[in-house]
């Protein structure tokens, strides 16, 4: 059985590790603490979600992916716009078309995979699932990602 929910306190000590070394880098003992630490459960500003597999017969979960995000506010999203060096015109207007249409802003954190699971289209499975999620509110959003490198 598949299960997709919030992170919780006692997924501390799930193994988490993508592979990649630089995603990796947040929690280099390969658990969740530093998902749950930095979830709004904890004071934190994430929403952090997992999928999980329970196998017939067992109580243990096997985590497969995590989802993280976050709402962010319109000067944290233009900060990012100057480290990309948009043109100041067109961050003027950007900033114009988000007030006028209200636009919650929305940074996408992490689409994290289990390295033994990432050649099985499971990030398809999260990404529907949180545009599931936010369309769901009807609310008029913009989501951004940072994307790394190779």
């Amino acid at each position: 059985m598949f299960i997709f929910r919030r992170i919780s306190e006692k997924d501390i000590y799930l193994e988490f590790i993508t592979g990649n070394k630089v995603f990796d880098e947040l929690n280099p003992d390969g658990t969740l603490k530093k998902y749950l630490e930095q979830d709004i459960i904890k004071g934190g500003y994430y929403y952090t979600y997992l999928l999980l597999e329970l196998k017939e017969n067992e109580t243990n979960h096997e985590l497969l992916s995590l989802l993280r995000y976050k709402y962010t506010s319109i000067e944290k999203y233009m900060e990012e716009l100057i480290k990309c060096k948009v043109p100041d015109k067109d961050q003027s207007l950007i900033k114009k078309k988000i007030s006028e249409s209200k636009l919650k802003i929305i940074y996408l954190s992490r689409i994290g995979v289990v390295e033994f699971y990432q050649e099985m289209n499971v990030s398809q499975i999260i990404i529907n699932f949180f545009e599931f999620l936010i369309t769901r509110n009807k609310k008029n959003v913009l989501i951004y990602v940072k994307i790394l490198e190779n």
